[in-house]
């Protein structure tokens, strides 16, 4: 199993967040990644496992990258993150089909919890 993991700012979730991955099963392999471009070339590789994409969006900007890649991104069990739960935020968001879909502000326990549930951790 493989996780992506994409978050451009230094911030406490995305620092907490990669902590939390780190401390994950040693059998899982976690690919981050921190600029965008770097972070869309590796998904015109092909997919070949059920690897879950976490993709901290920290501003607006990233947000319309990303839907701009979405046929990319939805080969992936994708665990969205949004800077916040503005109307057009979470609409935008929504629009790029995640399976979880998560606040900068949320707990990040309940970010483990979905995650582990999703590598069939716990």
């Amino acid at each position: 199993m493989k996780i992506i993991y994409y978050y451009s700012k230094v911030n406490e979730i995305g620092n907490r967040l990669m902590s939390m991955l780190e401390n994950l099963d040693d059998q899982i392999k976690i690919n981050t990644y921190r600029d965008w471009k770097i972070f869309s070339e590796e998904l015109m590789e092909p997919k070949f496992d059920d690897s879950i994409m976490i993709v901290l969006i920290s501003r607006k900007e990233e947000l319309l990258n990303a839907l701009s890649i979405r046929d990319r991104i939805h080969e992936y069990k994708l665990m969205l993150i949004l800077p916040d739960n503005d109307e057009e935020t979470v609409s935008l968001g929504h629009s790029l089909r995640p399976n979880f879909i998560a606040y900068d502000k949320a707990e990040l326990r309940d970010i483990e919890i979905v995650l582990k549930k999703m590598l069939h951790l716990g």
